[in-house]
């Protein structure tokens, strides 16, 4: 190897007199200490080496057993760094090993991440290490289940990933599979046999909770603002994420939970939850829908927010008709209520600390704490309120 890249430096001298990796790293550090950690590194070979003959020779089993999405391992175990210009010798030598090396990891850890998930998916009791496992293994936050669970959740959470998973597409929570499409057109009359390329796509499972990350969560935080339900858009699945998901659940007849279950996808992606605006012609005013306990603030025709809602309990239930706001109380009085707007008498909308997916109010309109502010500031005295079935 020494003799290869004394040749190959020898015949690309030009580029050997030019900035390289092994001058900068040199000069850095010393020629001695430079080249001892670089022959280091070379130790591990056999153990690569290793994790390559069961990418090859035992994974294989796993997609025929348990129908993991099985990998073209040419697509991630090349080297192809031999095309960047002025890499040559000693630097072209170690640029290959360390190209061939990290395909054969990134490969390893991919396999390894659907066997961990497919058999323990439960997060670590260490949030240290959840913490630093979380960016290779991206399922500790997003499909295992916590620490403090129960069997019956584990079990839950399995059948939710792969009962009735397509073959192949039965990846690690928080990856998306990967298929490939394949469109072929047999001679007729008046056609030839036509071959369209392979079109490679990502499946994304379709299930997003706390602390989910991801294509799916991305996607459906931009459908939940594009339907007006005040949600972040922030690609990590928070509590407002969780709040739009339980109001969204609510005008579009699902259960009410605070999770987005792949009935949830299936559901935006058939239009569900769109929230229709009964009274336009009064402008700028809230529409409180207690069946569905949703609240509404609307201008003219179009929505402008939607908030999950508790209205009154049976024995405390909330007054009904068209009203209109004649006081606002900023901060927390004494009750608890949060930025409150009277519409009638005692009934307000305002926060509080205890916002259930029921109607539970001693007859106000319940907001989540963390929205009422910016409810406060949106209404106007005078503002008219609608609070129907």
């Amino acid at each position: 190897m020494l003799a290869w890249q004394v040749c190959h430096e020898w015949y690309h001298r030009d580029h050997v007199r030019g900035p390289r990796i092994v001058k900068v790293l040199n000069r850095i550090f010393g020629p001695w200490r430079n080249y001892t950690a670089v022959w280091i590194t070379a130790l591990v070979t056999p153990l690569f080496w290793a994790i390559r003959v069961a990418e090859v020779a035992l994974y294989p089993f796993l997609v025929k057993l348990v129908n993991f999405p099985p990998y073209r391992g040419g697509e991630w175990v090349n080297v192809s760094r031999q095309k960047f210009c002025g890499l040559v010798g000693h630097d072209l030598i170690w640029c290959l090993y360390c190209d061939w090396m990290t395909g054969v990891y990134c490969l390893g850890a991919e396999m390894l991440r659907n066997v961990e998930s497919f058999w323990c998916p439960i997060r670590f009791y260490s949030e240290k290490k959840c913490a630093n496992c979380a960016v290779d293994f991206p399922d500790v936050d997003n499909g295992w289940v916590p620490a403090t669970a129960t069997m019956a959740d584990v079990a839950e959470a399995l059948d939710q990933q792969y009962v009735g998973t397509p073959q192949g597409a039965r990846s690690w929570f928080g990856h998306p599979a990967r298929l490939t499409v394949k469109v072929s057109h047999r001679a007729t009359p008046g056609l030839v046999t036509t071959v369209a390329k392979p079109l490679r796509i990502n499946v994304v499972r379709a299930y997003a909770g706390p602390g989910s990350k991801g294509p799916q969560v991305k996607w459906l935080q931009d459908k939940l603002a594009s339907l007006h339900y005040v949600t972040s858009r922030s690609g990590v699945y928070d509590a407002a994420t969780g709040r739009a998901i339980m109001a969204w659940r609510k005008v579009a007849g699902y259960s009410r939970t605070y999770v987005a279950t792949a009935d949830v996808f299936a559901g935006m992606l058939k239009g569900r939850g769109v929230f229709k605006v009964r009274h336009p012609q009064d402008g700028r005013h809230v529409e409180a829908r207690l069946n569905l306990q949703v609240l509404a603030l609307i201008n003219g025709s179009k929505v402008e927010r939607i908030y999950h809602t508790s209205s009154g309990a049976p024995a405390t239930p909330t007054v009904r008709g068209k009203f209109r706001v004649y006081l606002k109380t900023p901060g927390v009085n004494a009750k608890g209520m949060i930025d409150s707007n009277y519409f009638i008498r005692g009934y307000a909308i305002h926060g509080y600390a205890s916002v259930p997916p029921y109607n539970a109010s001693h007859g106000c309109l319940r907001l989540p704490a963390p929205n009422a502010r910016s409810v406060y500031d949106w209404l106007r005295i005078g503002d008219v309120v609608w609070v129907e079935p």
